[in-house]
């Protein structure tokens, strides 16, 4: 039988995969890309970050052009190369939110359902088929988070130092990075064991270390052309019809978008059958579970012993700090983003902008309906016993 981790790494194997078969013909270039990729290959021919007309990178941070010029220092295209960023980055991806589910949950079948919806979500799927920079950012920001979960019951601050690093690299990825920065200091504030003067602390030496590398970097920009972040028109939809935008896609991560084709269709319609089927287990085994403590059948430990084994009173250690890690990231990313698009000219909110809320969402939605089973397992339990 499979262990835990083989059955995770045979799960992101296969995410990558879908990316790879997905991308089969080259990954998919906008004019975005033609930026990254002509930054890419200007400072691997060692003319710095420059793009296709010559002109400083200033409209991004450098991290993912700076990674594909130092996969075309080996040898690669920046246009190949970023396939098997895009590649790699969604398994991993996947990794580290099954890693963070299976630690957290109390129902292997609702954390494998979490799996699941990140390994075939259409939308995750179809950024990752394009040389964009929110695949990585979607790792970096997860990943982030996970850490800062751990660093909250962790007074060794390796942890800490890692959600900073992460932090850091994700904000030198896309501006909106800034956002989980806060939501990373405001976490540290709120979910951290111990006095306000260590939280505090806590806090402001991981904002710190976190914005240093954005903070040198917009002064590069603002020393070469004048502006921290390039010349931005200013916006053309307010903040009402940003918002409805955001609902729209919401909505459409539950109910395909007309129009997408029957394969958007199909992908949904499987994706909402193995929820439905990892509800339902996860139910039975809930049930089941207390049911045996109920019996006093659970070895010499009787009704005790099944309590231990499901994690007792209600909760798994770290249900909370997890879904409050990703709630605060999500408002403060959303928030930046309506504002970002209300104040100046972006796309219209679509969903390759929308999509890193993905991975924090499915943690979030996983880990409270994991708690709403125990709960109603529970009770169940207690009503048999009455």
């Amino acid at each position: 039988m499979w262990s835990g981790r083989a059955r995770l790494a045979a799960a992101a194997a296969g995410a990558a995969a879908l990316v790879l078969i997905a991308t089969s013909r080259g990954v998919g270039l906008s004019p975005d890309s033609i930026s990254y990729i002509s930054a890419a290959r200007s400072l691997a021919s060692g003319g710095g970050l420059r793009v296709w007309h010559g002109a400083p990178l200033t409209d991004w941070p450098p991290l993912y052009p700076a990674l594909l010029a130092l996969l075309a220092r080996l040898g690669l295209d920046p246009a190949h190369a970023a396939r098997g960023v895009a590649v790699i980055v969604h398994g991993a991806t996947l990794g580290v939110v099954g890693a963070w589910l299976v630690g957290r949950s109390r129902s292997a079948p609702v954390a494998w359902a979490g799996i699941a919806a990140i390994a075939v979500a259409p939308q995750l799927l179809w950024v990752s088929s394009w040389a964009w920079s929110e695949a990585l950012f979607m790792l970096l920001s997860v990943a982030c988070l996970a850490c800062l979960d751990v660093a909250v019951r962790r007074p060794d601050g390796r942890w800490l130092a890692a959600a900073a690093a992460l932090a850091a690299a994700a904000a030198m990825t896309r501006y909106v990075g800034v956002s989980l920065i806060g939501a990373g200091g405001l976490f540290l504030l709120l979910g951290t064991r111990g006095d306000v003067r260590r939280r505090v602390g806590r806090a402001a030496g991981f904002a710190l270390v976190a914005a240093a590398p954005l903070a040198l970097w917009l002064l590069r920009n603002h020393a070469l052309t004048g502006t921290v972040t390039g010349e931005r028109a200013p916006g053309q939809w307010g903040v009402g019809f940003n918002l409805s935008r955001v609902l729209l896609y919401l909505s459409s991560w539950v109910l395909p978008p007309a129009g997408e084709g029957a394969w958007v269709a199909v992908t949904h319609g499987l994706l909402l059958l193995l929820l439905g089927a990892a509800l339902w287990l996860g139910a039975r085994r809930l049930r089941s579970v207390r049911a045996v403590g109920a019996g006093g059948a659970v070895g010499a430990g009787g009704p005790a012993g099944a309590a231990g084994a499901v994690g007792g009173g209600g909760e798994k250690p770290g249900q909370l700090d997890a879904m409050l890690a990703c709630g605060l990231f999500m408002a403060g990313y959303l928030a930046l983003l309506v504002w970002s698009a209300t104040t100046v000219a972006l796309d219209v909110l679509n969903h390759r902008l929308m999509a890193p809320l993905y991975p924090p969402l499915v943690v979030l939605t996983t880990l409270a309906t994991d708690r709403a089973l125990s709960a109603a397992g529970g009770e169940r339990g207690a009503l048999r016993r009455v």
